[in-house]
């Protein structure tokens, strides 16, 4: 469990790819693959952000740890809003190939 709060406490911008990548070095851990953030903005989330279901269930929860199915209701979203750009995009467009998921340009 501390090995993982490394990454919530890591300085920086949060979801900085670079900064990620080091605490996860740190920790003994290789970095995550397939690697998250959003298409538009390219803001990555860390395991603490959370998503509602609504409208729905009122659920709260990291859409990432079930791909998007809400666990309160079982709805499968077929989309995410970014919680730093608050643009919507198709959730699967959110999981980015290693090569892929760098800073914005």
């Amino acid at each position: 469990m501390d090995q993982l709060r490394l990454l919530d406490d890591a300085p920086g911008t949060p979801g900085d790819p670079q900064v990620l990548d080091a605490a996860l070095r740190r920790a003994g851990l290789r970095p995550a693959n397939p690697r998250l953030r959003c298409p538009r903005c390219r803001w990555r989330p860390r395991r603490h952000d959370r998503w509602i279901c609504h409208p729905g269930c009122g659920f709260v929860w990291n859409t990432f740890e079930t791909r998007g199915r809400c666990p309160g209701c079982a709805f499968q979203w077929a989309v995410t809003t970014c919680l730093a750009c608050h643009e919507t995009s198709p959730h699967l467009d959110w999981y980015a190939p290693a090569e892929d998921a760098g800073p914005p340009a």
